[in-house]
């Protein structure tokens, strides 16, 4: 039997299969949409993937009746995975640094991209703090239309005269960076959030070829413009070996040290325009990890081993239901109307119990050396009919594939809650 997908589907999964359960993970992110890969579970599939040190190489043959497996292991080296790679990062200095050492010791060479929220950031608050971020909505409001913004941008500069030309200037940029938020969401809107199609990638590179680059043309076109009228806020230094110009704000000028910004991140900011792979920001990288940052606050008010327990709990469904673009509390609601049934099952099968439907909580127990121990809610023999319960088919990948297969006009796989 061939190793290999005679459908042409191989996957290369580049995050280590480490651990005992590592390879079934690996299946149920694969299932789940993890990877953005479309599998249901059951079709023809051929996936390679490595151990964390990659000096091992697992390739999984999987179709409707079973699963082929093959391990290569090498006497001496590691594998080197020759593919082109990026990262989008807030550009924190220590990140080349850190992808040389990758690069040196595994063999793997990842690009880096610039995260255009990042990049806005600095712009942003320097607007915020000068009042400017009203003048802009006012214009977007006056425009009647997004488009329209340049073209009421010059009405209230010829007759207000209450903006400056660094003002403009940096209203322009600021404009043009959500623009490209703009075009991002006219193409996702236009193939209805199903971004994982060949054909949405090849429009999304189209739009990004026709009209992206130009607005990032203008983007740094408008920044030099501002170096060049106002060459007392920089610094510029230039590298002796590679030519290459290094920008620095004065201190004191907040809005020079954006302009700076963008300017030394210009090749990370580009990546994007030619990859459609490639995200033009991590918001929702940061989005993931926002809900633990956040749960720090309530965990100061948790009074209880049982209470930390079942927020812990919690936070695992909640965080599983996000990934897979559902609604914790559908979900929730979902999962005790399927408990409460199976429950319902098992005791017209005569399998009572007398801790049916009861809330759990704390019990006491007779011991033959003790008169009574108390067990906490979560203690292993404080068991209940819903420990015993069967739960399998029940967990946040379960609904998310019941709603597709029996719900299909549900908010999911990327038309999500967030």
């Amino acid at each position: 039997m061939s190793i290999l997908s005679s459908t042409g589907k191989i996957y290369v999964i580049r995050t280590p299969v480490c651990g005992r359960f590592g390879m079934y993970r690996l299946l149920a992110k694969l299932t789940s949409g993890d990877f953005g890969v479309s599998w249901d579970g059951v079709s023809e599939i051929t996936i390679v993937t490595f151990n964390k040190r990659r000096s091992m190489c697992n390739i999984l043959h999987i179709d409707q009746y079973g699963t082929d497996k093959l391990i290569r292991k090498l006497n001496e080296g590691v594998y080197k995975i020759y593919l082109e790679e990026t990262l989008t990062v807030d550009m924190f200095s220590g990140y080349p640094a850190a992808l040389k050492e990758l690069e040196e010791a595994y063999g793997v060479k990842i690009t880096l991209t610039s995260c255009l929220t990042h990049l806005r950031r600095p712009l942003h608050q320097y607007l915020s703090d000068n009042c400017l971020i009203k003048v802009y909505q006012d214009l977007i409001t006056e425009a009647e239309s997004f488009a329209n913004f340049n073209k009421a941008l010059t009405k209230r500069s010829k007759t207000q005269k209450d903006l400056s030309n660094n003002d403009i200037i940096l209203l322009s940029i600021y404009y043009f960076i959500n623009s490209i938020y703009a075009i991002e969401s006219e193409v996702v809107l236009r193939h209805r959030f199903n971004v994982q199609t060949e054909e949405f990638k090849a429009d999304l590179l189209q739009a990004r070829t026709d009209s992206s680059s130009l607005v990032i043309d203008a983007i740094y076109k408008l920044a030099r413009m501002f170096v060049a009228k106002n060459p007392h806020l920089f610094n510029i230094k230039q590298n002796n070996e590679t030519g290459e110009l290094k920008f620095f704000g004065i201190a004191q000028r907040r809005e020079a040290k954006a302009i700076a910004f963008l300017l030394n991140n210009e090749e990370q900011m580009r990546v994007f325009l030619t990859n459609p792979e490639v995200e033009t920001n991590e918001s929702s990288c940061e989005r993931a990890l926002r809900t633990g940052v956040l749960a720090k606050n309530s965990f100061n008010f948790i009074a209880s081993p049982d209470g930390m327990e079942a927020f812990s709990d919690y936070q695992t469904i909640e965080a599983t239901c996000r990934l897979n673009s559902v609604s914790t509390v559908a979900y929730l609601i979902w999962l005790a109307s399927n408990i409460r049934y199976r429950l319902i099952k098992q005791k017209k099968q005569g399998k009572d119990d007398p801790t049916m439907f009861v809330m759990p909580g704390n019990v006491k127990l007779k011991e033959p050396e003790v008169l009574y121990e108390e067990c906490k809610m979560y203690h292993s023999k404080n068991l209940m009919c819903y420990d015993k319960v069967d739960v399998k088919g029940l967990t946040p990948y379960d609904y998310a594939r019941y709603l597709r297969e029996f719900k299909p006009d549900e908010k999911i796989a990327g038309e999500g809650y967030l």
